[in-house]
């Protein structure tokens, strides 16, 4: 099995997803970090996306998205409106067959995006997000079904993470990605 640390990884073949219960634990606030290891082995179709992560309100998975890949190998993050809740790379900054870790500081109302401890994206107009008691997850794809992003992620996932409160990378423009698996 393909893995990053530890003993395994998620593999998810490109027509599942995984999703979660509703909980408040997954209302990260406005002040957060996420961060995965990802390994994708194809991306979706030309102007289709698929979302690695999801939260939302209310058992729905789409309000707030995370690392959400397009076909041209862009990356980006936010709310399905874009505006002030989104930051978006460039793209070619995902590649196929490669560990990447990605990670979405947020601190303060400005949101950094980084592939491999690299900021490739920023909005310094970040807006709150949704929180509450009643919030879900899905991993692998948005559970809507909403087109364009209704691929699903094909590849690994590893060594996730989410930080309450504080945007961990929020002080630099590069750092260096975790090399063991993140402390249980």
């Amino acid at each position: 099995a393909n893995k990053k640390f530890g003993n395994t990884a998620l593999y998810l073949d490109g027509a599942s997803r995984v999703t979660s219960e509703v909980s408040a634990d997954f209302s990260i606030g406005e002040n957060h970090t996420v961060e995965a290891w990802i390994y994708p082995t194809a991306l979706p179709p030309s102007g289709r996306y698929t979302r690695v992560m999801a939260f939302g309100p209310n058992g729905q998975p789409s309000g707030y998205y995370l690392f959400q890949i397009g076909s041209t190998g862009a990356i980006d993050c936010g709310m399905p409106r874009g505006g002030s809740v989104y930051v978006a790379s460039p793209a070619g900054v995902i590649s196929l067959n490669t560990w990447q870790h990605l990670a979405l500081s947020v601190q303060s109302g400005v949101a950094k995006l980084f592939v491999n401890g690299v900021k490739v994206a920023e909005n310094l107009a970040y807006s709150s997000l949704q929180n509450g008691t009643s919030v879900s997850a899905a991993i692998g794809q948005d559970p809507s079904g909403a087109y364009p992003c209704d691929y699903y992620f094909a590849g690994y996932i590893g060594g996730a993470r989410v930080t309450k409160e504080v945007g961990r990378y929020n002080s630099v423009d590069r750092f260096v990605p975790p090399a063991a698996q993140f402390p249980a």
